[in-house]
């Protein structure tokens, strides 16, 4: 289902992006440098997002929240840097391609490897046997 969100992400994003100058210069009258390139990177940013939150939601719904944090502290470690030492006022559209490229591969490969692990394995560390010969899985991490 992440697919059909990020082919939907890209597609209405390529739209933007092929109809960035005359809706730009309609909402704000200008033009602004690399403009398409900026609203690209975005879209890019938003395709990563949209391949990621199905498996964050996951994530989310067992508990599992501690490797999302450190997948975000590894994000903000990672792109901040880059961004302080790579981006230029003359190359603004570089800030959210790093974005986009930080967040694909530190979040949405933390995230796709942990859900994939808990997937192949089906957290049996987690399951307590219950009375009658039932199982029960805690949500617990």
């Amino acid at each position: 289902m992440s697919l059909y969100g990020a082919v939907g992400v890209a597609l209405a994003g390529g739209l933007l992006v092929a109809l960035a100058d005359p809706l730009i210069w309609l909402w704000t009258g200008r033009h602004f440098p690399d403009q398409r390139l900026v609203l690209a990177a975005f879209t890019l940013y938003g395709v990563a997002v949209s391949l990621a939150s199905p498996a964050m939601m996951l994530l989310n719904s067992l508990g599992r929240v501690r490797i999302q944090i450190l997948a975000w502290l590894v994000f903000a470690a990672v792109s901040i840097p880059i961004k302080l030492i790579w981006v230029a006022d003359v190359d603004l559209w570089r800030a959210p391609l790093v974005t986009a490229c930080a967040y694909f591969l530190v979040m949405a490969a933390t995230v796709q490897i942990d859900v994939s692990r808990i997937l192949s394995k089906g957290d049996r560390e987690d399951e307590k046997p219950v009375s009658g010969g039932e199982r029960s899985h805690s949500s617990d991490p």
